[in-house]
């Protein structure tokens, strides 16, 4: 199974403006580097909780149609944009979006076939089968405590941030923020 961002998110959960008034960032020269790390917050984040927490565009590979349903990662599923399936002949083929249904009931989702309908048969190579869907939050319905999350980190890697570029990576004294996105984890995925 493999994962892959198709179309990577262009808004953030939390606004450059926010985030400097959180911060108490009053000028302007900075933005540009606190926009990066209100982007980096937020792809922390999001591997920490397996979820997308802005809109985004992903393909999910198999390698087969498994017996039941398709495990769909990246919580919470906006939409499945398409099925797509490898035949024996070794043609891309496109399931028909009635003959399967989104169960977004629970996290993660999954793709189900419809009431008697059975996956096809892929031809045997890797990657034979492609769910392409959308997920993520808007902005406003992103959780507050993970915005909380994302600003926090920001302020301090914006308050640390000559022990950043020296040591590439996030400080020591903001990874106990984590237990914030402790609620919003998602697991068995």
């Amino acid at each position: 199974m493999g994962l892959k961002v198709i179309t990577a998110p262009t808004v953030e959960p939390v606004t450059l403006a926010t985030a400097k008034l959180h911060a108490r960032i009053e000028v302007d020269d900075d933005d540009d580097l606190i926009e990066s790390y209100i982007s980096a917050a937020r792809q922390r984040a999001e591997h920490l909780t397996e979820r997308a927490l802005a809109p985004a565009t992903f393909c999910l590979y198999l390698d087969a149609f498994p017996a039941d349903g398709i495990q769909i990662p990246r919580p919470p599923i906006n939409a499945i944009t398409s099925v797509q399936y490898v035949d024996g002949a070794g043609d891309l083929q496109t399931v028909d979006s009635a003959d399967y249904a989104l169960d977004d009931a629970q996290e993660p989702a999954w793709v189900l076939p419809a009431y008697g309908y059975t996956w096809p048969t892929t031809l045997d190579v890797a990657n034979a089968v492609r769910v392409t869907f959308t997920a993520g939050y808007t902005a406003d319905a992103c959780p507050a405590q993970i915005k909380a999350y994302i600003l926090a980190v920001v302020a301090a890697m914006y308050a640390q941030r000559e022990i950043l570029a020296q040591a590439d990576r996030v400080p020591k004294s903001v990874q106990f923020l984590d237990g914030l996105l402790d609620a919003y984890k998602v697991w068995g995925v």
